[in-house]
């Protein structure tokens, strides 16, 4: 089950490359779908044969973070690092003047979501369906995030890790949805 998660990423790693090295696997869209369908039944397979007993949820939850948590800081850190050390050498716009530029617009509400966002994973998943109002420095949901002038998802340091928010809420929520009880 791993290797096939491991070909679903890379299926989706070259999709997002399809445009530079015109390769073409079985499409990101369907490779994310699959991913998650093997995943939801691997966290199933795990919590009823490894997290059982008084405790589990909270070591469920602890190992999970565990795993994710780290090494996401650690980019973090390193890519915040890397792009202002490209504006000082550079000495012109980079990602992070565009961040600092639209971020300095945002009202106070926004500043505190955006800074949480990318520090704690939650939410990440939402600035997909939002977009920045730059008069008013407000967020509001749009049907269409690609048509919105900034794009508010660009505020995010590491784009792609709008799906480990959506795989943190399903941490929180799987334990009670594998065992719930058939009456429910």
């Amino acid at each position: 089950m791993g290797l096939l998660r491991l070909i679903l990423a890379i299926s989706v790693l070259i999709s997002h490359s399809a445009p530079f090295l015109k390769l073409k696997f079985v499409g990101g869209v369907i490779a994310v779908q699959v991913f998650y369908i093997i995943s939801g039944f691997y966290m199933t397979l795990i919590l009823n044969e490894k997290y059982v007993g008084r405790g589990s949820y909270r070591l469920f939850l602890s190992n999970r973070f565990l795993r994710l948590y780290p090494i996401y800081w650690v980019v973090l850190i390193l890519t915040i690092s890397f792009s202002i050390l490209c504006a000082i050498v550079f000495d012109g716009p980079s990602d992070i003047t565009f961040k600092i530029k639209y971020f300095n617009m945002m009202s106070l509400e926004t500043k505190i979501f955006q800074i949480l966002a990318n520090i704690f994973l939650f939410g990440q998943d939402i600035v997909m369906f939002l977009g920045l109002d730059t008069e008013k420095g407000t967020m509001f949901f749009t049907n269409n995030y690609a048509m919105t002038t900034p794009q508010f998802h660009n505020n995010l340091f590491l784009n792609q890790t709008w799906t480990l928010g959506i795989e943190l809420m399903f941490y929180v929520i799987a334990p009670f949805i594998v065992r719930r009880s058939y009456k429910l």
